[in-house]
C-alpha cells in the first residue's frame, strides 16, 4: 500500500509515495468511499508530489473519473486538491479533471504545486 490516509475534521489527505499504479489509487478512493466521513467531507487531497507513476492510459483515467462523478451525487460540494509538480503525473491530472467534468461531477478540481497552496484552496 504506497499512500497514506490522513482525515482530518472537514476531510482527508491521501499521500502517495514510490511507485503507483492506477489499481492503487482505485484502491484508496474506495477505501475514502467506504469510510463514513466521508459523507460529511469539504475537501479531498491526493498528494501525488513524492510519486513514479506507473504507465496509465486514458481507459483507466476514464475509470477513475466515472467512480468518482457517481459518488459526487452523494457527496456533492467534494473539493478535489491534486498535489503534483510533475508534468507527467500533472497531465494525467488534467485528464481525470476533463473526464469528470464530462461526466457531470459536481465537484471542484484544482491542480497544486505542492501541499500548503492545496490546503489554502480548499480553506477558501
Amino acid at each position: 500500500m504506497p499512500y497514506t490516509k490522513n482525515w482530518e475534521t472537514e476531510g482527508v489527505v491521501t499521500t502517495f509515495f514510490g511507485t503507483v499504479s492506477i489499481e492503487e489509487v482505485i484502491n484508496a478512493d474506495k477505501e475514502f468511499y467506504e469510510d463514513p466521513r466521508s459523507d460529511k467531507s469539504r475537501y479531498q487531497i491526493t498528494d501525488f508530489s513524492g510519486i513514479v507513476p506507473e504507465s496509465a492510459n486514458d481507459v483507466d483515467i476514464q475509470k477513475i473519473a466515472a467512480f468518482d462523478a457517481g459518488s459526487s451525487m452523494s457527496i456533492p460540494l467534494l473539493k478535489v486538491a491534486l498535489v503534483t509538480n510533475d508534468q507527467h503525473v500533472k497531465t494525467l491530472c488534467e485528464k481525470y479533471i476533463y473526464y469528470s467534468q464530462r461526466l457531470n461531477s459536481t465537484w471542484e478540481f484544482k491542480i497544486c504545486d505542492n501541499l500548503q497552496n492545496a490546503r489554502e484552496w480548499v480553506s477558501g
